[in-house]
């Protein structure tokens, strides 16, 4: 290895947990590997989501999904691009898993051969988890994946009769809960190349799993054997962690996005749930209600937008809601005839019933969140090399469309070049503060990437010349393989500052 690959090895670490030798360095990222493959779950640093939410709620355009023949549909999930999952019923009166997409209609997706089978979650690339009847003797329900190409999959079980899918991530990977002696409910975490595994095995209470975000952290509630339930965070590196309650008696937690904001409900009396909003940086939230008693928050997108119901203060009735920052929580009834909203993408689409919502939102002014920059930092090591970037990335601020922009990155010298055309979600802090993030390729390879600039010239950016960087690379697997700032939180102030060029960020 010659020096300056040797001393670029300080910038790229292992995943939280290692279960395999892991050796990354230049060279590794061109397809020369020395990993000796054993036990590996893909993690990630949390990306940091919109402070706060800019756009308020306008109007909402509606559509009606059909059934697969029977008397009624009940949507689960949403992905970007609009594909919907859930349960309908069939003309012979069975409830099946279906997918409906916006150039494709319903679609009844089966079961694993037993008379029923519904859909809970679905990833941008179109793959879906659920539950379905089996055929064994008892007619166990079993987890199981469905893909266009193989259909629907039986992921089995964990010495348990009856396993249940709960959510999948961008990577693929699977969580749900396997139903063991006395029905106590296990969570599972469920990839292709290992299987299924138990997330708590020496626990003895229930640990049901809710959802899964793209960095590999799980969330739902651990149940002790003695005691009120607890709403967790589980992460490869640290376990599962508890996040506490709103001085309720039971909390479970019921979504994450990819910045580990969770969000779910806890209980202050039957029937009494409270909607709460979980932070890393300032803990649980309690998001208010919409008059009534009750209220659950089901779903949390990437910008911060949670949906959920909350009972209403004229006639206790169940009215969506979408709950932003900027506005707390907005009644969606009137607007949709949606009585519950179970999930809501980036694009600002919500399902909940037979429904499909797009939200529009309006922004002030109009205005348009832009960062632009080019420029070279030194990179970790002795030998000082320059590494450089350039960028430009602007979005209109709330409005359900990508992004525009690209970014490049690259170490002259060192066969490192990381390009990318496909910008996923720009967030502008303040007013000098940037981070964004998306899709690329990293020497010709599928790869993930995050980041994060700060405008030294605007107010707050402290020394008027401190332009500064972080860039963050994942692999197609999740692991982070590259960092400017190994180890710091995501929100975290930047300490590469730039050699030379610029960086401007602001609204427009």
């Amino acid at each position: 290895m010659n020096p300056p690959m040797r001393y670029l090895i300080q910038q790229f670490r292992r995943p939280l947990v290692v279960h395999r030798a892991l050796i990354l360095s230049v060279v590794t990222l061109v397809g020369v590997s020395a990993c000796a493959e054993q036990d590996v779950i893909p993690t990630a640093a949390p990306i940091t989501a919109r402070a706060q939410a800019v756009a308020t709620v306008v109007d909402a355009t509606v559509m009606v999904l059909p059934t697969l023949g029977g008397t009624s549909t009940s949507a689960a999930d949403i992905n970007d691009a609009g594909d919907v999952v859930g349960w309908s019923y069939t003309a012979d009166g069975q409830q099946h898993a279906f997918l409906w997409t916006p150039g494709g209609g319903m679609q009844d997706l089966g079961t694993l051969g037993g008379g029923s089978s519904n859909a809970a979650s679905i990833n941008e690339a179109g793959q879906i988890v659920g539950t379905s009847a089996s055929t064994d003797a008892k007619n166990a329900r079993h987890a199981f994946l469905w893909t266009r190409g193989s259909g629907m999959r039986d992921l089995g079980t964990l010495a348990a009769q009856f396993s249940v899918a709960t959510g999948i991530n961008d990577n693929g990977l699977v969580v749900g809960n396997n139903v063991v002696l006395n029905f106590r409910n296990r969570a599972f975490l469920w990839t292709s190349d290992l299987g299924m595994r138990d997330l708590d095995a020496n626990s003895g209470g229930w640990a049901p799993a809710s959802a899964i975000n793209n960095v590999g952290q799980v969330v739902g509630y651990f149940l002790p054997s003695n005691g009120p339930a607890s709403a967790f965070l589980w992460s490869a590196g640290q376990g599962m962690q508890d996040l506490g309650t709103l001085d309720g008696v039971s909390t479970a937690a019921l979504a994450i996005n990819d910045a580990g904001q969770v969000v779910g409900s806890t209980w202050i009396a039957e029937q009494q749930p409270r909607a709460f909003l979980w932070l890393p940086s300032e803990g649980m939230r309690d998001l208010g209600s919409l008059g009534g008693v009750g209220t659950e928050a089901y779903d949390i997108n990437d910008v911060g937008q949670v949906v959920g119901y909350s009972t209403a203060a004229d006639d206790a009735a169940r009215h969506a809601f979408v709950w932003t920052a900027r506005d707390g929580m907005v009644d969606l009834y009137s607007l949709t005839g949606m009585t519950d909203a179970r999930a809501i993408n980036n694009r600002g689409q919500v399902v909940g019933g037979d429904r499909v919502a797009t939200l529009r939102f309006a922004t002030p002014n109009g205005a348009t969140d832009a960062a632009k920059g080019s420029g070279f930092y030194t990179a970790a090591g002795p030998l000082k090399s320059k590494a450089h970037f350039t960028f430009s990335v602007n979005s209109r601020s709330g409005q359900p469309t990508a992004p525009n922009g690209a970014a490049r990155f690259w170490i002259p010298g060192t066969r490192v070049t990381f390009e990318s055309a496909v910008i996923e979600m720009l967030v502008v802090s303040g007013s000098n503060r940037a981070q964004f993030w998306g899709t690329g390729t990293l020497n010709g390879a599928s790869a993930r990437f995050r980041i994060t600039a700060v405008d030294g010239r605007q107010p707050g950016g402290g020394n008027p010349r401190a332009d500064a960087i972080r860039i963050e690379l994942w692999d197609a697997r999740g692991t982070l393989v590259y960092d400017t700032q190994p180890g710091a939180a995501p929100d975290a102030a930047l300490t590469t500052a730039i050699d030379g060029g610029s960086i401007q960020i602001g609204h427009r």
